[in-house]
């Protein structure tokens, strides 16, 4: 896929997600601060947002790359 066709489809997912956000908080109102500090606790909680190391990045790619290796029937 070409860069710009990667960015318009990236964009169009996020037009996406903001009409379902939108239209979530018109039927439901928005969330309360408690959920909003519960969200934020368990987005942190699980490294949501955090910046990786290098480490981390090469055992992260590897390890995906082993289940990708066994979803193809390879051996790991």
């Amino acid at each position: 896929m070409a860069m710009s066709e990667s960015a318009a489809s990236h964009a169009a997912k996020l037009d996406e997600a903001r009409r379902a956000l939108a239209e979530q908080f018109a039927e439901h109102g928005p969330p309360t601060d408690d959920a909003r500090a519960w969200a934020r606790e368990a987005l942190a909680s699980t490294g949501v947002g955090r910046v990786e190391s290098a480490e981390e990045t090469l055992a992260r790619r590897e390890a995906l790359a082993r289940l990708d290796a066994i979803s193809a029937g390879e051996s790991a």
